[in-house]
Order: C-alpha cells, then sequence, then structure tokens
C-alpha cells in the first residue's frame, strides 16, 4: 500500500478494527458500519433509562475456527 492509496474497511467489528490497526503509519484507510459506533458485537452500550450506567453488549462467546 502506497501512501496516497486510501483503502476500505468494511466493519467496524473485532476483525475490521484489528486490519486498520495494522496499516502502516500515514497510509490512509475509511471504515464503513451500519452501527452508530464501532466495536460490532464486541462494544459497550450505555442505559438511556439509568444515565451513568454502561454494560457490555453481544459475544458472550468467541470460538477460535479448526
Amino acid at each position: 500500500i502506497t501512501e496516497n492509496e486510501q483503502d476500505p474497511i468494511i466493519g467496524s467489528g473485532i476483525t475490521g478494527i484489528s486490519v486498520a490497526f495494522q496499516h502502516k503509519p500515514n497510509t490512509h484507510i475509511t471504515m464503513f458500519d451500519k452501527s452508530r459506533r464501532p466495536g460490532g458485537r464486541v462494544c459497550t452500550r450505555t442505559s438511556r433509562q439509568h444515565p451513568g450506567y454502561s454494560f457490555d453488549h453481544g459475544a458472550p462467546f468467541i470460538y477460535p475456527k479448526g
């Protein structure tokens, strides 16, 4: 990847964030996700009914392939 190229990353879950993190410095990426926040199924949500409270949402387990 050259410094002038841009790479799209579809999804901002654990895989998308890992791919973005491994990009070379000074390269440009654009992340696309259907959600309002990054994290995919592994994220923290805040409570609307109880301001100041947050909880981990999703990904109750992750299995390795193989």
